[in-house]
């Protein structure tokens, strides 16, 4: 009796049935061959026919499966009849290799997976890169099966952390393959439905799949949060980037520091006064007129009088840039009055003795204007308090001319950083006082606060 093998579509024999056990111990026939037996009905695997004769079972997928057909037998044993058609190719499962179980195992059943493919399932490979030093590598994760209704935001957005982590400071790859990393797991990865297919079932059968199958992606409230974050976040950064100018224009124009010419000859003028203060040269007071100099004189001699009668401390010996005097320059317009006052060992002073200093200050320029004769109520009023280097505190109000106590027409008392920038609309460049005139202006009369 002789029997026939089938693999891979390809029917060898006859070979005597005396011969099929010591085939199959050498692995020239495995049990997952097709064999038909003269005499018999139908094809079946060599399993099938060595279970049903009861032989000691036989291990599945532990020998390598034999390249080619089996040997020819050593003589060609006569047989009758002829065997039936092969079943139709891929009916019956090939014998896996160790790769070949791990990758079933990790995906459906092949009738499961065509299933899942044709409903819109598909297999995606995410990217990430990372740097070392300044050097960036780029790699794909492992093959990902998602059925119909997963988007893959999960694996996505942990690839996607991975380069924005560790990948973006290469040079000059890290945010090229960073940004194009991210944005290509955003949008579903790579899809190589096509190429697993292919390996798996045949280019025939894949290109039928593939033809027939739902191509939609889902794409969750993760993945939608995860797509408008990348595009939301540099929209919002340019956004800031255009808007924070303009705010700050509206800011500084709000607080009386718009206009960028006349800001820039304002601080000038100031910064030309202010140096004038900055040690002392012979002379205490300075003014932009005779009659401006002449009351910063009466100013500083008036401060340093109280500075001497009221306050303790101090080392009157020591070595100052100033002499211990209080330098003293006074800008008298038409419109106002500032005085601003270098005075000595400022830094030495507690919070609450520069809060006395300050009210002082205040009254000592109103008398200061009273002497000279400047006698325009509700005239603009500020002074500047500094030390060697940084302004302490800006007083602004009004002149009052029937001034009773040291704090009338004071209305805003400016601390903190930069101060100074309240005085600069005080040095605008228009003329001064005349000398000779008492008052230039009619009385303005402005309600105290």
């Amino acid at each position: 009796m002789n029997f026939f093998t089938s693999r891979e579509g390809q029917r060898y024999g006859p070979y005597p049935i005396e011969s099929l056990s010591e085939m199959v111990r050498n692995n020239q026939v495995v049990p997952t061959d097709l064999i038909f037996i003269e005499g018999g009905s139908n094809w079946r695997t060599v399993a099938e026919h060595l279970k049903a004769d009861s032989p000691p079972p036989l291990p599945m997928g532990t020998r390598p499966l034999p390249k080619g057909p089996p040997p020819l037998p050593k003589s060609s044993p006569p047989h009758t009849g002829t065997p039936p058609p092969l079943p139709p190719q891929g009916r019956l499962a090939r014998p896996r290799t160790d790769e070949a179980c791990a990758a079933a195992d990790a995906t459906p059943a092949m009738k499961e997976l065509e299933d899942s493919v044709l409903k819109g399932g598909r297999f995606v490979i995410f990217q990430y890169c990372f740097s070392v030093i300044v050097m960036t590598f780029k790699r794909t994760s492992s093959i990902t099966f998602l059925r119909a209704d997963e988007d893959g935001f999960k694996p996505a957005f942990f690839n996607s952390l991975i380069s924005l982590s560790v990948g973006w400071w290469g040079i000059p790859w890290g945010p090229i393959w960073t940004l194009s990393t991210v944005f290509k797991n955003a949008w579903g990865g790579t899809d190589v439905t096509k190429e697993v297919l292919t390996e798996q079932l045949g280019e025939a059968r894949t290109a039928q799949i593939m033809a027939q199958r739902r191509t939609f992606k889902p794409c969750g409230l993760g993945m939608r949060l995860f797509r408008c974050g990348l595009i939301g976040v540099p929209v919002l950064l340019v956004s800031l980037a255009l808007i924070l100018p303009v705010f700050t224009a509206i800011n500084r124009r709000a607080n009386g520091q718009g206009n960028t010419n006349t800001r820039s000859r304002e601080a000038g003028e100031f910064a030309a006064a202010n140096r004038q203060i900055n040690t002392y040269r012979d002379t205490v007071a300075h003014g932009n007129s005779p009659k401006a100099t002449a009351a910063a004189a009466a100013f500083a001699e008036k401060l340093k009088l109280s500075r001497a009668l009221l306050f303790e401390g101090g080392k009157k010996n020591g070595l100052s840039i100033t002499h211990h005097e209080f330098l003293t320059y006074c800008e008298l317009r038409d419109s106002g009055c500032a005085f601003i006052v270098h005075v000595p060992e400022l830094r030495r002073f507690e919070t609450d003795a520069k809060e006395s200093l300050g009210a002082l200050a205040w009254a000592a320029a109103q008398d200061a204007l009273l002497k000279q004769g400047i006698t325009n109520e509700g005239m603009r009023l500020t002074i500047g308090l500094r030390g060697v280097i940084l302004y302490d505190r800006v007083l602004i109000g009004t002149l009052k001319t029937n001034a009773e106590s040291s704090g009338v027409g004071l209305t805003e008392t400016v601390v903190g950083n930069n101060p100074e920038h309240r005085l600069y609309p005080f040095f605008e460049t228009v003329a001064a006082i005349p000398q000779s005139s008492t008052s230039t202006n009619d009385p303005v009369t402005t309600p105290d606060p």
